[in-house]
């Protein structure tokens, strides 16, 4: 659509990370005939890694290892996974993707967390979760 046009308004809904993909140059100011709304799901996961460290710091022993539950069939779950990841390095936190993309595989998912020895868990946003 983008180039097809660049005088009809074009509204963006859900965007996993609009800038990353290079639909607009900046949240704040998009440029262009194109805006709408995000889940800002590229800079959730970081945070969501952080605001996990700090309740655990103070309930628990240290976190060392996080599963983090992904739906593969999402495009941008690999985005978020590596934006989770980079957070963790600095925390000292090994990250472990599960996926699951049907009821039969969260069983799968979740034996595989106990198995991996995953101390806390983040689940991606995604409508199947």
């Amino acid at each position: 659509m983008q180039q097809a046009t660049a005088t009809i308004p074009i509204v963006s809904i859900g965007a996993s990370d609009p800038v990353a993909i290079g639909l607009v140059k900046s949240l704040a100011r998009p440029g262009g005939n194109i805006t709408g709304v995000t889940n800002l799901t590229g800079e959730l996961g970081p945070k969501q890694l952080e605001m996990l460290i700090a309740m655990t710091s103070t309930a628990t022993p240290k976190v060392t290892r996080v599963a983090v539950l992904l739906n593969p069939t999402s495009p941008s779950s690999a985005m978020r996974v590596q934006g989770i990841e980079a957070a963790a390095k600095t925390f000292g936190i090994h990250i472990l993707p599960v996926e699951a993309q049907n009821p039969a595989q969260i069983d799968a998912a979740f034996a595989k967390m106990r198995q991996q020895n995953a101390g806390a868990l983040i689940v991606l946003l995604h409508p199947f979760f």
